[in-house]
C-alpha cells in the first residue's frame, strides 16, 4: 500500500502542481496532494496549458495552497521539490517516524516565462515535467 503523498515546492504554482497532476493521472487511487512554502496568487498559466496539453485534469482557477490547510496524515509520504521544502521539513521525520521524507532535485521554473521566447520558455516547463515523470517511475513501482 502507498502511503498518501504531499508534494511541497516553494509556491505551488509550478513544480508541485506538475507532480501531483502526473501523480494522480498515474496512480488515481492514492491520496495526493501539493503545498508550497508561501504560495503565489496563481497557478503558472505555462505549466497549467502544458498539463492541460498533456491530457491531465487540472483546476486552473485553484489557488495554490499553503502547508497548514493539510493536516498531514500519518503515516504519509512527503516529497519536496525545492531545497527550501527539504530543509523546512527535514527535522519532520524525527518527531514522526512513520513520515518518509524525500527531496528531488527538480529544475527550477523560468523567472518570468513572459520576457522570453515562448518555445524558449516551455523547454524549462518540459524540462520539469521530464524530471518529475523520471522520479516517479523510478520511486513508485
Amino acid at each position: 500500500m502507498t502511503l498518501p503523498v504531499l508534494f511541497v515546492c516553494d509556491k505551488n504554482a509550478v513544480r508541485s502542481i506538475a507532480a501531483e497532476a502526473l501523480f494522480q493521472k498515474k496512480f488515481p487511487e492514492v491520496i495526493c496532494h501539493s503545498a508550497g512554502l508561501t504560495p503565489t496568487g496563481q497557478i503558472d498559466p505555462f505549466m497549467a496549458g502544458l498539463l492541460i496539453s498533456k491530457g491531465m485534469q487540472i483546476d486552473v482557477d485553484r489557488e495554490p495552497q499553503g502547508i497548514a490547510p493539510f493536516p498531514i496524515a500519518q503515516p504519509a509520504h512527503i516529497i519536496t521539490l525545492s531545497r527550501e521544502a527539504f530543509d523546512f521539513f527535514r527535522s519532520w521525520p524525527e518527531r514522526h517516524p512513520e513520515t518518509q521524507l524525500d527531496f528531488w532535485e527538480i529544475p527550477t521554473p523560468p523567472n518570468d516565462p513572459f520576457s522570453m521566447a515562448r518555445e524558449q520558455a516551455l523547454v524549462g516547463y518540459q524540462d520539469i515535467l521530464r524530471s518529475l515523470e523520471t522520479h516517479i517511475r523510478n520511486s513508485f513501482q
